[in-house]
């Protein structure tokens, strides 16, 4: 079975964290993308399983990463880190398969909640 391909878009050094848990699991293939503009690119050219990303982006803000991701595909699962997670809970309510987390990443939980977004 092939690794399940994921996309970490954040230009926060904590994604590498992120990128370092799902390589060492070693089911994972992940592709990076800084911005929310290349994020977008990448989305589209990859057709990830899941996206892992910071809500705080340069390019194209988070929120419309979410509705462009969204008008492509209304199902793929998405993984919302942020610094002040509560402030963010009004995501899940208006978009579906979404999980908003906060800081700091702790590897169990982090590679649990991947597990359950990609069955």
């Amino acid at each position: 079975m092939g690794k399940k391909k994921i996309l970490v878009i954040s230009s926060w050094e904590d994604f590498k964290t992120v990128e370092l848990y799902l390589e060492l699991d070693g089911h994972y293939s992940i592709e990076h993308a800084f911005d929310g503009q290349e994020g977008m690119e990448k989305f589209q050219d990859s057709h990830p399983r899941l996206v892992i990303m910071s809500y705080a982006l340069p390019k194209i803000s988070g929120t419309e990463v979410l509705k462009r991701i969204r008008m492509v595909d209304e199902k793929i699962p998405i993984i919302i880190f942020g610094t002040y997670a509560h402030s963010l809970e009004w995501i899940e309510k208006e978009f579906e398969n979404i999980k908003i987390t906060r800081k700091p990443i702790l590897k169990e939980n982090f590679l649990s909640l991947v597990k359950q977004m990609t069955k």
